[in-house]
Parts: structure tokens; C-alpha cells; sequence
């Protein structure tokens, strides 16, 4: 996984995520509006990462 230097990536993998099936694309998530407000936005993540990250939360 690479990232920024100073990109605080244990606050990132700590994120409550959840998929958006309503859009045309089954890769996209959003953070949630609890953690960011009207400030959330949706991203585009690989499907390992996705795997690899659920693994290790559950």
C-alpha cells in the first residue's frame, strides 16, 4: 500500500467504510456521515486492498 509520507494511514485503516451497490461501479465506498458530516465522499478502492483490509477487521 503506498501513501504520502505524513498521510496518517492507521486513522485511515480505522474508518468505518460501507459499499455502494447503488452505484455502476461494485468497487466504490464511502466513509461514513457520522465520522465526517456532510464532508464524506466516496473512493475507488482495489479489490485486494478491500479483501485484505475486511480480513483483518473481522
Amino acid at each position: 500500500l503506498l501513501y504520502p509520507h505524513q498521510f496518517q494511514i492507521d486513522n485511515f485503516l480505522s474508518l468505518t467504510l460501507y459499499q455502494l451497490r447503488h452505484m455502476q461501479h461494485p468497487d466504490y465506498y464511502s466513509s461514513t456521515q457520522e465520522q465526517f458530516g456532510s464532508n464524506h465522499d466516496y473512493f475507488q478502492l482495489q479489490q485486494k486492498f478491500v479483501d485484505t483490509y475486511i480480513s483483518q477487521r473481522f
